[in-house]
């Protein structure tokens, strides 16, 4: 891949795990890295599910992935 770099993007996970929405927050200028970013979230889902304990029915996580 090309040069160091930084993407930040913000997840947005279903109780059950499963990717509901995926937005850059911050892109690198290299597009192989951003589409490696991308991805990575979207071929991980679905997550586990919630704990039983958790009344949310959907969770924001910011994913930093740090290229060197």
């Amino acid at each position: 891949m090309g040069e160091p770099g930084t993407a930040v993007l913000i997840v947005r996970l279903g109780r059950n795990g499963v990717v509901r929405h995926l937005r850059v927050a911050r892109s690198t200028r290299d597009q192989a890295l951003m589409t490696a970013a991308e991805g990575t979230l979207k071929s991980a889902s679905p997550y586990p599910p919630f704990p039983p304990g958790v009344k949310a029915h959907r969770i924001k996580l910011r994913v930093i992935f740090l290229y060197d």
